[in-house]
């Protein structure tokens, strides 16, 4: 709904609300408001599975997605003060953490802790872009978003290096992923002092070396898990090309900030649209199936989503990068493509989600 809203925007086809200029609006709300629905959505689940307890349920999950949903609100009404928008969209996280922190507290284990201190850097994040807007600092409204990004980037990379290669070696009986420490440490080093950089030395060339070394790393850890041979699996090689976005990402991001031979902004749409994009999608496809009991491949249907929303991307940086003139095209074809993406994915698993789990029986599992 918010990408829909964005391309009507770009087309003059809606006026959003003034409380909030739109260009900032879209980018926090597919950052703090797609983004994160879908982190808390997989730590919410994937904490109680590390953990081997009950998962939030019931009221206190209620709760939250009302939270949430009531941050999402508040940016079409603007009656209200801006004040009043960042404070009610300020409260999900805290109590996203707070949830989090009865599950992951009580075994202490680091691999898992680690999730509260990225929450704790997207409130941060978050609250540094209201800050910005409600002083009329779009440098520090920027700060924010760029440290929301990077955030969800690491997160990216250190979910990623846990289930691709897990879910590959189960499907592919050929494949045996391959993690060399080097490779690990300058990948998900690679994109946390990525990440420092970033915001404490700005958009500088340091930040761009950092970044090439981060994206060449990543790249080089995909490599081992062995994505050619999931060619025949479109619930496989999604992830393996939605990761692919991140190591390029990194890599032009690092050129545009060292030597100005990319176009910075669509450099992030590289990393938010492509590497983000395309995870999400090839995540939530899978745990949809695996959750209500149905075999893990990909219909027909889900595989041309898999594709628009490559295409997608693809279209969103490449074209305005080649053909500037074309950029207002590019981003209404973009955004269609990628509602058509996520529309088939909610077409296809809405009623299903909604209705209790295949007995085991019947599921073939």
């Amino acid at each position: 709904m918010a990408m829909a809203l964005w391309v009507s925007y770009q087309n003059g086809w809606y006026l959003p609300p003034q409380t909030i200029a739109p260009t900032n609006w879209h980018a926090h709300e597919m950052l703090f408001g797609f983004v994160v629905a879908v982190i808390a959505g997989f730590l919410l689940t994937a904490s109680a599975s590390w953990e081997k307890k009950t998962p939030v349920r019931g009221t206190a999950l209620l709760g939250l997605v009302v939270t949430w949903l009531l941050g999402r609100l508040v940016f079409l009404m603007p009656e209200l003060s801006y004040t009043a928008v960042a404070v009610v969209d300020l409260l999900f996280l805290p109590l996203l953490i707070v949830a989090l922190a009865f599950v992951l507290l009580p075994s202490a284990k680091p691999r898992n802790l680690v999730f509260l201190l990225m929450l704790t850097l997207l409130l941060s994040a978050n609250a540094l872009f209201h800050r910005g807007v409600l002083t009329e600092s779009d440098e520090q409204a920027r700060k924010g978003l760029l440290l929301g990004i990077d955030t969800v980037v690491l997160v990216m990379v250190l979910i990623g290096g846990r289930v691709i290669p897990l879910f590959t070696a189960n499907a592919v009986k050929q494949v045996t992923p391959v993690k060399w420490a080097w490779a690990e440490f300058l990948s998900i080093g690679g994109v946390a002092a990525y990440l420092f950089s970033d915001f404490f030395s700005g958009e500088s060339r340091v930040t761009g070396a950092i970044a090439i070394v981060a994206g060449m790393g990543n790249l080089v850890r995909l490599f081992g898990w062995g994505g050619h041979r999931t060619a025949r699996s479109p619930i496989l090689w999604v992830l393996h090309v939605g990761y692919l976005f991140i190591g390029i990402g990194l890599v032009l991001r690092g050129f545009s900030l060292s030597f100005g031979i990319s176009r910075f902004a669509l450099t992030l749409h590289l990393l938010m649209a492509g590497a983000m994009g395309t995870l999400v999608l090839g995540m939530v496809t899978r745990v949809a199936l695996g959750h209500t009991g149905r075999p893990l491949r990909a219909t027909a249907a889900i595989g041309v989503a898999y594709a628009l929303v490559i295409f997608a991307a693809l279209i969103r940086v490449f074209v305005p990068w080649l053909f500037p003139k074309l950029n207002g095209s590019a981003v209404t074809v973009a955004g269609i493509l990628w509602c058509v993406a996520y529309g088939i994915y909610l077409a296809t698993f809405g009623a299903v989600l909604a209705r209790p789990r295949l007995p085991d029986s019947l599921s073939g599992q």
